[in-house]
């Protein structure tokens, strides 16, 4: 009787890894859910409170999500050019109004058993499984199709903003072939090389050469080092740089600004005060960030757009 207990609880729980798997495929495979949320939600609770429980995480992450990830990749194969980037654009718009929420509603248990192995919310590890197996396997075609298209492709700009925007301790090699993607599609934009105005290349160069590290560097200290150590001589030399090219976005000559950024007293020699104090630095725990008022000047040279 025992064995026969066994054998239908080892049953049970198989079944309900089938409804979960069949029902995250038919979603990437834009069919209709075979069971309704509470049924899912409730059968990964239970499966999240058994011994395979610590494994159900990571099930998900790297083989299920992948899945359906190959889905969407495999029907934009073999595309070319305009081609490619109507249906790259379309599988984002499905992907992004569509997808996300439906797969963060019925995996929210996992939010509600988060741990110290799941750091990233679900919508996060979503996206950078997008970013990862569906974008950048598929990026120099991208690339040359943005190149050769003198049309603007407002989902691909939004793709690429959001896709940047995500905060996952991504390798350096990686966030540099996604701004590739990005400088091809928004201009202009301040990325880990430096500042892009109207070409592929930045007119103002990071002031820390970019190389590829081992995979164990953690590149955010390369970009604040740029940011940190570059930001005076940088700034003057976009001004400067733009007011030679006649770029719409040129900075106005404002002195208070060129004061904020000289570290001079705070009243200019005309008596006007400057909008912000000195830069100051910024300390969480006992590690030196960005200057506090450097960091917002920053933050506004780039598109707001959080995932």
């Amino acid at each position: 009787m025992a064995h026969n207990l066994l054998s239908c609880l080892k049953r049970r729980k198989s079944d309900q890894y089938a409804m979960i798997q069949d029902a995250v495929l038919h979603i990437f495979q834009r069919r209709p859910l075979p069971y309704s949320y509470y049924t899912l939600q409730s059968n990964l609770r239970r499966l999240i409170r058994t011994d395979t429980g610590p494994i159900i995480y990571d099930y998900f992450k790297d083989q299920l999500l992948k899945k359906g990830m190959v889905i969407l990749r495999e029907s934009m194969k073999n595309l070319k050019g305009v081609a490619l980037l109507e249906k790259l654009s379309e599988t984002w718009n499905y992907f992004y109004k569509e997808i996300i929420f439906t797969l963060q509603a019925i995996l929210y248990p996992f939010q509600d058993n988060s741990t110290e192995e799941m750091p990233m919310t679900i919508r996060q590890v979503i996206l950078a499984d997008f970013r990862d197996t569906v974008l950048l396997k598929i990026n120099q075609d991208v690339e040359e199709a943005l190149e050769a298209s003198n049309v603007p492709f407002e989902p691909i700009k939004q793709m690429v903003l959001v896709l940047q925007g995500l905060y996952d301790g991504s390798s350096l090699e990686t966030q540099l072939k996604l701004e590739r993607l990005v400088v091809r599609a928004v201009r202009p934009y301040l990325g880990v090389r430096g500042l892009y105005v109207r070409d592929t290349e930045p007119v103002v160069e990071a002031s820390t050469n970019i190389t590829l590290p081992p995979k164990d560097t953690d590149a955010s200290k390369i970009l604040l080092n740029a940011l940190v150590h570059g930001r005076n001589s940088n700034f003057l030399s976009f001004r400067q740089t733009t007011s030679q090219h006649g770029s719409r976005h040129e900075v106005s000559p404002d002195p208070t600004l060129e004061q904020a950024h000289s570290g001079s007293n705070t009243t200019s020699t005309s008596g006007r005060k400057r909008l912000w104090p000195a830069p100051q630095p910024c300390y969480v725990g006992s590690k030196l960030q960005v200057p506090c008022n450097d960091r917002r000047q920053v933050v506004s040279m780039t598109p707001n757009l959080m995932p």
